[in-house]
């Protein structure tokens, strides 16, 4: 019996080996070298990591999530929210990136996704302010 998949799914499960591959610290790496970070771009774009991360709530459980030591019981109490709802949240990301952020390497990747987000803002962010002393 052939199992037909929809489409979708096989680009949702694509999407999300791409992430695990680029924000690796071996890729990162090499694109740092060779300075092509067009394909931070593509996933940056996609809409359900734009809507991920402007969740600050979903960002927020994460960050405290990381800064724990992946530990639930103690970023719970850090964030004053219960584990449970540290756990829920967890979960939700892990639906978004397919990055299970209680395991320790792909918790890394996406500390590594975090980082160069906020570079890209930032970077962002200075070319608008010098666009504006321009004009």
């Amino acid at each position: 019996m052939i199992r037909v998949r929809p489409e979708c799914k096989i680009i949702v499960d694509d999407y999300k080996e791409k992430i695990k591959t680029v924000f690796s610290t071996s890729y990162i790496l090499k694109c740092h070298s060779t300075g092509n970070y067009k394909v931070y771009e593509d996933v940056f774009s996609h809409p359900k990591i734009q809507k991920m991360f402007a969740d600050e709530e979903l960002m927020f459980t994460a960050e405290q999530f990381l800064d724990n030591n992946l530990n639930l019981a103690h970023a719970g109490r850090s964030a004053f929210m219960h584990r449970n709802t540290m756990n829920y949240r967890i979960k939700n990301i892990k639906k978004i990136t397919g990055l299970d952020l209680k395991i320790f390497a792909e918790a890394h990747i996406f500390s590594n996704m975090l980082t160069i987000n906020n570079m890209i803002k930032e970077k962002k962010e200075k070319e608008e302010n010098a666009l504006s002393v321009f004009i």
